[in-house]
């Protein structure tokens, strides 16, 4: 048996009378290769045209300032299942603080604590006018609403969403054996990564963890969101370097 605390290091928080549990990283925390990543993010995001901006309808001159102020957050989440009558129990959140990449991934313990997280997750979203997923378009953002409606829960303040699944459709569909995120990434890292869990043993590893509170899997599933918020910087990054986005 494996505690989250050993698996996950983080803390217990409250949003209202809601508890989650918080894990927090910044900088190689996140990955040995997080540094040279910010780097290269932080020179996109000052440009004066931000290369995202292309993806987005009428961004206006405020929406320009605040991409130039990495005010942009990245979002990944872990669910029970593909549909929104189960649960998320896990979102991951990335962004810019100061001059280094930060990950938050508040976690539900159990099924309860999903609203917890999810007010969190409200609380943080409505300090970025830009969310960006990787297919967040048909699952991300329609799921996380839903679940929110479940709860009771406002949506977010409104923000402009780009998803970055066209745009690597595009560079990659003629190269690649398909564009799934992992498979990017590895393209664009030279390597796999190390210590990961497939996508379709998560939920299962999620139910084994409420019904036993053994966390051997859970530090793994965060691992999993973590590089994949981590590599939608990646490709970020890559499509900005070689021009792939409009402008």
């Amino acid at each position: 048996p494996c505690a989250l605390a050993e698996a996950a290091p983080g803390r217990e928080c409250g949003a209202g009378s809601e508890r989650f549990y918080l894990v927090r990283g910044t900088g190689s925390a996140i990955s040995h290769d997080a540094p040279a990543t910010t780097r290269k993010f932080v020179e996109i995001a000052k440009r004066d045209s931000w290369p995202l901006s292309s993806l987005i309808q009428d961004p206006g001159p405020d929406m320009a300032r605040r991409i130039r102020d990495r005010k942009v957050c990245f979002l990944d989440i872990e669910t029970t299942g593909l549909v929104p009558s189960t649960y998320v129990f896990l979102c991951g959140l990335l962004f810019m603080e100061g001059s280094e990449l930060v990950v938050e991934q508040p976690f539900a313990r159990d099924y309860s604590e999903e609203r917890g997280m999810l007010l969190y997750l409200r609380k943080v979203m409505e300090r970025f006018p830009m969310v960006v997923t990787f297919n967040g378009t048909h699952f991300d953002i329609p799921f996380v609403k839903t679940r929110m409606a479940v709860a009771r829960i406002g949506d977010a303040a409104a923000f402009q969403h780009v998803d970055l699944l066209e745009p690597a459709r595009k560079v990659f569909s003629d190269t690649l054996v398909n564009c799934k995120l992992e498979t990017i990434e590895r393209h664009l890292r030279g390597f796999g990564r190390s210590g990961d869990i497939p996508s379709d043993e998560i939920p299962d590893a999620y139910h084994e963890f409420v019904r036993t509170g053994n966390a051997r899997d859970i530090g793994k599933i965060l691992y999993h969101n973590r590089m994949d918020l981590l590599a939608m910087v990646y490709l970020v990054n890559h499509l900005a370097h070689n021009g792939h986005v409009p402008r």
